[in-house]
């Protein structure tokens, strides 16, 4: 399992033991993790979504309403 961070990739250091500790009902900690980085890339999706769309909206209102004069 490799975290990235930076410029460097470097290998995540599991301890066996304390994954051992935990209860079979709970959530190991690499799960938690997983689903908090699909969390964020989720949110990142949408707010970025969001940035084009009010962009989107800021330049309808701003375009210009006047049509164009044909045959100069």
């Amino acid at each position: 399992m490799y975290k990235y961070g930076g410029n460097k990739v470097r290998p995540i250091k599991l301890n066996p033991d304390e994954l051992s500790k935990e209860d079979h009902g709970s959530v190991s900690t690499l799960e938690r993790r997983k689903f908090l980085e699909m969390g964020f890339v989720t949110a990142a999706a949408f707010a970025g979504d969001a940035f084009l769309s009010a962009i989107s909206f800021i330049d309808k209102i701003f375009a210009s309403t006047e049509v164009p004069k044909e045959g100069l």
